[in-house]
């Protein structure tokens, strides 16, 4: 059962990936990065000479919205290094989808989450059911 869930988010993270050219990955993660569930599965490789201060402000923030969550947090949106990252809380926990958005050249890349906003939102809403059905 474990299995099939696990694959089950990961079919979403991957309609959800390929759906916008500028989402360079997704993940499903908790507090303190366990039960990591990425797509692609390659992205941390990709990017191990930028990962561990990328993972340490996720880590942190993930903290800061599960700390607050009972006040409403629902999402939260940083820049870091080369990637615009959206964190939406799953279900008021210490779990979030994490969506990181390649930041271009001459490109605003707040806008491009804006656009991207609603299906990351959706994609949050599929695993949300699936957790809690």
């Amino acid at each position: 059962m474990a299995e099939d869930r696990f694959d089950q988010i990961q079919g979403i993270l991957k309609e959800l990936y390929d759906k916008h050219e500028d989402v360079e990955a997704c993940m499903v993660v908790r507090k303190g990065l366990e039960g990591v569930v990425t797509f692609p599965e390659d992205f941390i490789d990709r990017v191990s000479t930028t990962w561990q201060p990328m993972k340490d402000t996720i880590d942190i923030l993930l903290e800061v919205v599960a700390d607050n969550a009972m006040y409403g947090i629902d999402k939260c949106y940083v820049e870091m290094l080369d990637y615009g990252i959206v964190f939406c809380i799953i279900s008021m926990s210490d779990t979030s989808l994490v969506t990181f958005i390649r930041k271009s050249e001459g490109s605003e890349t707040l806008g491009k989450v804006s656009a991207e906003l609603g299906d990351i939102l959706e994609a949050r809403k599929k695993i949300v059911e699936l957790v809690e059905g």
